[in-house]
Formats: structure tokens, C-alpha cells, sequence
């Protein structure tokens, strides 16, 4: 699933943490991942995203059977894409707030 312009977003790693800015966004001069993704490679774009969501309903599921969320007030799904981890989690704990954070 990691193709080329994955792995340039990757090498960018170092940068994204010192700045907050996303991998693409160093690489293409401000545009952020997705509005990339889907005006460059949008065949790209929606096979990754729908391979992320199935990938991510399963640990979904294990995720809600063993941690108990309802103290917590925000999730942080990192790396999240489309944050279908943070949408799960937030249905069976709508009090918390989500954030998602992806290069």
C-alpha cells in the first residue's frame, strides 16, 4: 500500500514533527494530503482510503472491546486518514471529542 508518493511523505517525518505541517504539504508548497491525493492521484486516493476503513473497522471492534473510553475526553487517532478509528470510537462515546492527525 505504500507507494511513491507515500514513502515522500514518509522521508518527510523529521520536518512534520518539528513544524506541525503535513509530509505533502512540505512536498507540494501547502496543499494538504487528501486535496493532493484526490486532485493528483484520486485513483490512488479512493483504493487507499477504502483499504484504510477495512483494514481499521476490524481493530475497531477489538479496540471497543478492550479499552474503556468513558473517562476520556478527546481521542487522538494518529496516522487516522480518513479517522475511521476516531469515528468508531466517538459513536460508542459521543461525550469525548476526536481529533485525527495523518501527514
Amino acid at each position: 500500500m505504500i507507494n511513491e508518493s507515500h514513502r515522500w511523505a514518509w522521508d518527510k517525518l523529521p520536518e512534520v514533527i518539528k513544524t506541525g505541517k503535513s509530509g505533502v504539504s512540505l512536498i507540494t508548497g501547502g496543499d494538504e494530503v487528501w486535496k493532493w491525493f484526490a486532485e493528483k492521484v484520486p485513483d490512488q486516493h479512493e483504493v487507499f482510503d477504502a483499504a484504510m476503513k477495512d483494514l481499521t473497522e476490524g481493530i475497531a471492534m477489538a479496540v471497543l472491546q478492550d479499552v474503556d473510553f468513558s473517562q476520556t475526553k478527546c481521542v487522538c487517532d494518529i496516522g487516522g486518514g480518513i479517522g475511521a478509528l476516531a469515528a468508531a470510537v466517538l459513536q460508542h462515546y459521543p461525550a469525548a471529542k476526536g481529533k485525527v492527525l495523518d501527514l
